[in-house]
């Protein structure tokens, strides 16, 4: 076993990478027992390599004699898509992915702290230094997401505010209607 370990895994976002080509990475949070969090930044398919490495190392939690034995978490299968659909996918596989990571790391320790689990958290060069691009992009990503959330926020206002004025003015038009039913009452 290693000294130190995988506390928690948080896949926090997806990223456009252009360089070897365009492919999208996802952005995890790990977080090891020595109390130090990292980022890492990784492609669908190696998280498809390390699911195939453990069903191989571990079959019987795998499932693969007895499917009810299987607590290898599964992962989001791969997905034939045109070129326009990546990011779709890309963003459609983030919570399922994530949930993957947390349940990965909350395994018992002959997987979750296996080489193969270690190896796939542990820190890279690329991840140390990512694309100045892909920095940016995140920036952009953040920006843009608090804009929106900035402009939902004024139109829930604007609707609240709305309605409180039609309120008003229902409430000013029953008075008016109930003054001129009593002025129309016979007097007796």
């Amino acid at each position: 076993m290693l000294s130190y370990t995988v506390l928690d895994a948080n896949v926090v976002d997806v990223e456009k990478r252009r360089n070897p080509s365009k492919h999208y990475v996802y952005i995890i949070k790990v977080t090891w027992s020595d109390a130090t969090c990292q980022t890492i930044y990784r492609r669908y398919s190696k998280f498809f390599d390390l699911q195939m490495q453990l069903l191989d190392k571990f079959p019987v939690e795998g499932g693969q004699k007895d499917p009810k034995q299987r607590i290898i978490p599964f992962l989001p299968g791969k997905i034939l898509f045109r070129r326009s659909h990546i990011r779709d996918v890309a963003v459609k596989r983030l919570k399922p992915i994530d949930e993957y990571c947390r349940a990965l790391v909350k395994l018992p320790p002959h997987i979750s702290q296996c080489d193969e689990v270690f190896r796939f958290f542990e820190s890279r060069p690329e991840d140390l230094n990512p694309p100045k691009d892909a920095v940016n992009k995140r920036i952009q990503t953040i920006r843009k997401k608090e804009r929106k959330k900035e402009r939902k926020k004024e139109r829930k206002k604007e609707r609240r505010k709305k309605e409180k004025e039609r309120k008003k003015e229902r409430k000013k038009e029953r008075k008016k209607e109930r003054k001129k039913e009593k002025e129309s009452e016979p007097v007796g």
